[in-house]
């Protein structure tokens, strides 16, 4: 009876330090996904802010050209000078359009780590 006993004590202990074990590794798990979600969000939130800048940009590059354009047709600026005022409207486009895919690829991330993007309908 002491063998049945003594057996049944460590099969009882074995089993808390196994769910000691569990609880430490799901709390693990959770710290974990609390901070890649957290770091997520800041990414996201980040790559918004640089987007919305970018937008900014986008006016203020298109006042530019507008009155390089008008210049050019005064006959003021040569044909060097506005295409170098074309060239620097485009490259504010495509840095404000790499800031959106940037920021799309972050909130992607960020809807992954949430669960959400099982939801979303495309």
């Amino acid at each position: 009876m002491d063998s049945f006993s003594g057996s049944t004590i460590t099969r009882v202990k074995n089993a808390k330090i196994n769910l000691e074990a569990q609880n430490i590794q799901k709390e693990q798990f959770l710290v974990a996904l609390e901070r890649d979600f957290n770091n997520a969000w800041d990414d996201y939130q980040n790559k918004l802010n640089i987007y919305r800048l970018q937008e900014d940009n986008i006016k203020t590059s298109q006042n530019n050209f507008n009155r390089t354009e008008e210049k050019f047709k005064l006959g003021q600026l040569n044909s060097i000078e506005f295409r170098q005022a074309q060239m620097n409207l485009f490259n504010a486009e495509l840095t404000r359009n790499q800031a959106k895919y940037s920021a799309k690829l972050a909130e992607l991330q960020l809807l992954q780590i949430s669960g959400e993007i099982l939801s979303i309908n495309f």
